[in-house]
């Protein structure tokens, strides 16, 4: 199960639950593809929050991780043995993380 709360400017603006779209491997693996599955989100509505002419640059937005593995494969920036099962989620995350979007 995977749940995304997304809160702007302090209201909740975004809530889903559901299953991920494929099992996990172990716990690591869930909390990873639940931040890909956020970081994608966070794409658009940044996207959206521009073209409202809300200034994004320079300001990353928070997401939350409570898996200290997860954080470390994010805060990596380098796809491991651990993770080459899911390389191109781990990738964007890697990307999205050096822009500072993230």
């Amino acid at each position: 199960m995977t749940c995304i709360i997304v809160a702007l400017l302090g209201v909740i603006v975004h809530w889903h639950m559901g299953k991920q779209t494929s099992i996990a491997a172990h716990s690591t693996d869930a909390e990873v593809r639940a931040f890909y599955t956020a970081t994608l989100l966070n794409g658009y509505l940044r996207s959206v929050a521009e073209y409202l002419q809300i200034p994004m640059q320079g300001r990353p937005t928070d997401i939350y991780e409570d898996n200290q593995p997860a954080r470390d494969i994010i805060e990596a920036g380098q796809i491991t043995s651990r993770v080459k099962h899911m390389a191109t989620a781990t990738a964007i995350i890697h990307e999205e993380y050096k822009k500072g979007t993230v």
